[in-house]
């Protein structure tokens, strides 16, 4: 699954995704929520990541992260996170958050991919 790294501190990232169809296998795997195809946010927000040592991810960089890099993440939809009565409403990009759970910590250096390699 493809996801590019729009914003990270410290433990905290904002991932988007290439396609939406690999968000829907992820929510899919990990939440008991119906998947809304109508939708279009993709933004996914991870907090708790542990990572090597200057090898986190970096914004601006696409990532090809294997689908057992998820088996340690508690996911909630932003709907259950916030509440669908927050006072400014729902967000209009964030639609997922993750977090992390594991002790390993990830090297993402070995998983930054060139886009255009996987056209």
């Amino acid at each position: 699954m493809l996801f590019y790294c729009e914003a990270k501190h410290e433990d905290l990232a904002i991932f988007d995704v290439h396609d939406l169809k690999d968000l829907e296998k992820l929510w899919n795997l990990k939440l008991d929520e119906e998947w809304d195809k109508n939708d279009p946010r993709s933004l996914i927000v991870l907090k708790g990541l542990k990572r090597v040592k200057y090898r986190g991810p970096r914004e601006g960089f696409w990532y090809d992260l294997p689908d057992y890099f998820w088996n340690e993440f508690m996911f909630q939809s932003e709907e259950s996170f916030r509440g669908r009565d927050w006072p400014d409403g729902p967000s209009l990009i964030i639609r997922l958050y993750g977090f992390y759970k594991g002790e390993s910590e990830w090297d993402f250096i070995q998983y930054k991919v060139d886009l255009g390699d996987k056209r």
